[in-house]
């Protein structure tokens, strides 16, 4: 009992003066940590990849060396913690802190193995040999931890040798156990350092409570002290030096410089192009206010409650920023400055690209009164204070029905949010937001507007995910997540807003109040555009306008691709190449992956792909373009070439130390190449120009989320604000790289910002779930298409049977076919591979299968002249080719809850089934009338439920609107030596059908005008253009006619028929570049 009891007495640390000593000293040792924390050079793996690294050569930054002392003096601390906490009677210090080092390098192996672990997760063949040695290493760490008690307790080595064997039976497991427990809490205690505001801090005193807590306890397994003798007379010494020696490094810490900007970084491309400044018709300052006017807007402006109106030409308000006095909190007051400390932080051992993030308010102040107006040339200035900051608000038109608006405030720091918020009205609806997955109209949410990857299946965690996140929460990031997110929406109201800033914006689109919009971005301005045009297609070109309009993609892209994943090898690569042809399904283009000894090294494997050469050669022959993937990262391994010579010359993202930044992932340890380092885009543009050399035509520029929110890039600036523009700044570094070997060529990224439509033709959504579920499934990929298309992005496609699979199941049959009903019908339409399950290969299936697949893909193929002369109109006017309904009939309410209906250019309406098991789907028909392409029944504006077996995708051509296609299916459009390919032409024959009512027009591609009226007695179809070719028009929903017309002269029966239930009239014409058909009855 007496032994219990001193054990107790000794471990609560009574708060007598050694007691005090020593809490002291444990708070010099969580403030040395803290700072080792901030500076990158606390846990294992970061202190291993340092070491790795200046082992390679790498040149640390000054404040590196001061915080090697720091992070030695910490852990010296820490053991004259354990010493005097352990062993408060003085004479054993020097014993426990050698037990203390034996202990440590106990642990060394543990922890390289778990540091093996987290570099192999993604094998899951070494799993098992992986999670043996945890064990076993494990067992030795708490073996030698056992020793640090039994030295504090004892008087001697020898004594302290003795209770440690006779106690490490029972001692050891119990340290085993528990200390496995610390160690997964200390893990844990990583979400520590998401907290805004001193993260680090909460992180290391985790990380020195927790095994100071351990090994406090497991002084009681070991056995009681003998008496100490008399207790130092001088408890204060230690912390006192320890103190001094802790100023004196935390100065100098503060006093060395890290990494420093570089004058000659290489600039993140503009987001906004075009601009010029349109003069205003009105500018006048009165006493009360003021008026600025454009032809289509004008400005009101009021002193005093400072207020801001925009109204249209007709008089409609379109925007009504909150005014100054409003009874509201200030963050949401018209004008306004917040203080908002917020982090990011990426998970280690998920998918790079995966964040915890947090975000405090400690405090806002908004501009009251406008203290002076002035009229400076064409810009409006409005200048007032917000709290005692002085602001700036600058109003200009860039279009007649454009309103820029910057506002400028004198503070730099990066808490300082500005932002503006303005009214909303009950019911306002706001779509866009980018490549959004969780909805269509956002009301309600405060979307932030990240990098980041989207989430994937919750595996057995599905019902607590779905408690916490919601239904349509994407795993881990919530359901807001994306690629491409893009600050630009589109507002029922009559007006689209463009938030033209990198650095954290963020859109409360009626989320804090449901009568407030705020906008806001990070940092001393905030620049938004107002788009006030007649209707919301309309916004979307002007747009693109200021940003950039969308590049147009090479005519193969428009035809079927097939893609592996999954780790494929050149027989799998070669088999797709084969079974295509063979099968006759139309494909105009293959992926490699995989082909890398070392990922991002750009050294290809030769092991999986032994000629590869030959492989591009034999599918040029073939007629396929040939594309691989890359990424902007390097494998960190000691033996990799590239990753040393990157290291020595400085050329991958850096932490606080000035150190190559390491990256925890599943794929292993990556480090990310620095785009804003002039030398290191050239270096990394070489390597990509030689894969062109070989041969390639495209390629998947995938990744570029996982930028380390605190690293530090060649500009000197934080990764938090470069997480943005590092999409815009890859992008830009192929492209010129590629654009120096070869013209023809695609470049296709996953992530994205604004004006990625400028630099890239096409892009995917990312990596789905193979599955139906609404946070990351089937489902997603059709609202991603949809909302990415507002963005300016108008060629896209989703992966056919989705990727995710680590813990959804394989893709099924069903789910295979739907999705290629999907990609069908989609601007782009390609097959991918999965990752543990990377079956995309219909004859993998079942021949029923190859024949639906090979139906979809002749539907695809068929369109190309329709999906090529959008693309083309696209790329002039940046309009979108998937159009949600509510962008043509923006007044009808009930489009604002449609996710799965969209209309492919304005022929076609598309309705994707996305429910599992379902034969049939309900379809919403806007106004007019729609006929099934494959059935010819005619449906009405309303709802209806349309049969939808597999392979017969609820798609509807609208009346009155042509609809051009090929006559004949081929396999590809590009040459190819061997006769046994089908081979298209840009001049094919084409089938012009037209679903007979009111009259359209069209101009293809090639400049060929087509165009269809219907008159009470006639019919009129005609042709003119420049290419001889075959026409066939198919007119739906007629009679018989009397007679049929071709530029003037009577067409014989022969070269037209007419079926009375199909009620469809089909005339043939023989080549020839110019003809009018009038049909009359």
């Amino acid at each position: 009992m007496a032994q219990k009891e001193g054990l107790r007495h000794q471990a609560a640390l009574p708060l007598s003066a050694p007691g005090v000593a020593v809490w002291l000293l444990c708070c010099e040792v969580v403030l040395l940590r803290t700072f080792v924390a901030y500076f990158h050079h606390f846990t294992p793996y970061q202190r291993w990849m340092n070491l790795r690294a200046l082992v390679l050569g790498a040149r640390p930054a000054p404040v590196f060396w001061g915080v090697v002392l720091a992070d030695v003096a910490a852990w010296l601390g820490f053991g004259l913690l354990l010493a005097r906490s352990l062993a408060p009677g003085g004479g054993r210090t020097v014993r426990v802190l050698a037990a203390y080092g034996l202990a440590t390098a106990a642990g060394v192996p543990f922890h390289l193995v778990t540091l093996g672990l987290a570099e192999h997760l993604i094998r899951f063949g070494q799993l098992p040999r992986y999670l043996g040695l945890m064990v076993i290493t494990g067992l030795a760490a708490a073996v030698g931890l056992l020793l640090v008690p039994a030295v504090a307790v004892a008087s001697s080595w020898r004594e302290a040798g003795r209770r440690w064997l006779r106690r490490l039976g029972p001692a050891g497991w119990r340290m085993f156990l528990l200390g496995a427990a610390v160690w997964l809490l200390n893990r844990l205690a990583f979400f520590l350092l998401a907290l805004p505001v001193g993260g680090e801090f909460f992180y290391a005193l985790a990380s020195t409570l927790l095994p100071w807590g351990l090994l406090a306890r497991s002084a009681r397994w070991v056995g009681s002290a003998p008496p100490s003798g008399t207790a130092s007379p001088r408890p204060w010494l230690t912390p006192v030096a320890f103190g001094a020696v802790t100023a004196a490094l935390l100065l100098s810490l503060l006093l060395l410089p890290g990494p420093q900007p570089h004058a000659d970084a290489v600039a993140p491309p503009s987001l906004v192009v075009e601009e010029a400044v349109v003069p205003p018709t009105t500018a006048a300052v009165f006493p009360e206010g003021a008026a600025f006017a454009s032809e289509r807007l004008e400005v009101r402006v009021e002193r005093d409650p400072f207020d801001l109106v925009v109204v249209n030409a007709e008089g409609r308000e379109v925007l009504d920023l909150i005014d100054g006095d409003a009874d509201r909190p200030a963050a949401y007051r018209g004008v306004a400055l917040s203080t908002e400390p917020r982090t990011v932080r990426m998970i280690p051992l998920l998918w790079t690209g995966n964040t915890v993030k947090s975000r405090w308010r400690l405090g806002a102040a908004s501009l009251e009164r406008a203290d002076e107006i002035v009229v400076e040339g064409s810009t409006m200035m409005i200048r007032g204070r917000v709290g005692r900051t002085p602001v700036r608000l600058r109003l200009a038109f860039v279009a007649p029905d454009t309103l820029k608006m910057v506002l400028e405030a004198e503070r730099t720091d990066p808490w300082t949010v500005p932002s503006l918020s303005f009214e909303a009205f009950a019911g306002e609806h706001f779509l866009g937001f980018g490549e959004r997955v969780n909805r269509i109209d956002q009301r309600g949410q405060d979307v932030y507007h990240l990098v980041e990857e989207n989430g994937y299946g919750p595996g057995f965690l599905a019902p607590l995910v779905r408690w916490w996140l919601g239904e349509r929460g994407a795993f881990p990031n919530g359901e807001l997540c994306t690629y491409w997110p893009v600050p630009f929406y589109l507002s029922s109201r009559g007006y689209g807003l463009l938030v033209a800033e990198s650095f954290d914006p963020r859109v409360e689109a009626a989320s804090a109040y449901p009568d407030v919009v705020r906008v806001s971005a990070r940092g001393s301005d905030l620049t938004v555009y107002l788009f006030a045009q007649a209707d919301p297609i309309d916004r979307i070109r002007a747009y693109t306008d200021l940003t950039g309009k969308p590049r147009l993609a090479p005519t193969w892209v428009f035809l079927p691709w097939k893609s592996r994943s999954g780790g494929p090898t050149e027989p799998l690569i070669r088999e797709d190449m084969e079974k295509m042809r063979a099968l006759e399904i139309p494909t105009s283009a293959l992926n490699v992956e995989a082909w890398e000894r070392w990922r991002g090294s750009f050294i290809i494997d030769r092991e999986r792909y032994p000629q590869i050469e030959d492989l591009i050669q034999q599918a040029h022959e073939r007629g396929y373009k040939m594309s691989f993937w890359m990424f902007p990262y390097v494998q960190a391994e000691a033996d990799n070439p590239v990753y040393v010579e990157g290291v020595r010359e400085g050329y991958f993202v850096k932490n606080r130390v000035g150190l190559p930044y390491p990256l925890i992932t599943f794929f292993g340890s990556e480090v990310v190449i620095d785009m804003t380092h002039p030398e290191a885009v050239a270096w990394f543009q070489e390597r990509v120009a030689s894969m062109y050399r070989l041969g390639f035509d495209a390629h998947m520029n995938d990744f570029g989320e996982s930028i380390p929110p605190d690293g530090v890039f060649y500009n000197g600036r934080s990764g938090f604000e470069m997480r943005n523009l590092y999409p815009l700044l890859y992008v830009q570094a192929v492209d010129e790289a590629v654009r120096r070997v070869k013209e023809d060529y695609v470049i296709y990224p996953r992530p994205g910002f604004i004006g990625m439509q400028r630099l890239a033709a096409l892009q995917w959504p990312g990596d789905q779930n193979t599955d139906w579920s609404q946070s990351d499934g089937l489902p997603t990929a059709v609202r991603a298409m949809i909302n990415v298309s507002m963005a300016g992005v108008p060629v896209h496609g989703s992966d056919i049977g989705g990727w995710h699979d680590i813990v959804s199941p394989p893709t099924d049959k069903e789910l295979f076919l739907r999705w290629a009903e999907l990609g069908a019908y989609s601007p782009w339409m390609r097959a991918h591979g999965g990752f543990l399950h990377p079956v995309r290969e219909p004859w993998r299936f079942d021949e029923e299968t190859v024949a639906i697949y090979r139906e979809l893909a002749e539907a695809h193929t068929r369109l190309f002249p329709y999906l090529y002369t959008w693309a083309i109109r696209a790329s002039q006017t940046g309009e979108p080719i998937v159009r949600h309904p509510s962008l043509l009939w923006p007044e009808e309410e009930v489009w604002y809850t449609v996710e799965d209906e969209y209309l492919l250019g304005d022929a076609l309406l598309v309705a994707p089934v996305v429910e599992q098991g379902a034969t049939s789907r309900q379809v919403r028909f806007p106004l007019g009338r729609w006929r099934h392409v494959a059935t010819g029944v005619v449906y009405e504006e309303g709802v209806a439920q349309v049969p939808a077996p597999i392979g017969q995708p609820p798609v509807f051509l609208r009346q009155g609107e042509i609809l051009p296609t090929f006559a004949e299916v081929f396999d590809t459009l590009e040459p190819a030596s061997d006769p046994s390919v089908r081979v298209g032409s840009l001049e094919g024959d084409l089938t012009v059908h037209w679903f007979a009512g009111g009259s359209d027009e069209m101009i293809l591609f090639d400049g060929t005008r087509l165009a269809a009226s219907e008159s009470t007695e006639r019919i009129d179809l005609v042709v003119e253009g420049p290419v001889e070719r075959g026409i066939t028009w198919r007119v739906y929903g007629v009679v018989r006619p009397t007679g049929i017309f071709l530029d003037g002269r009577l067409l014989p029966p022969t070269d037209w028929t007419y079926d009375p239930a199909a009620e469809t009239l089909e005339v043939r014409l023989s080549r020839q570049a110019t003809s009018r058909v009038t049909v009359r009855w």
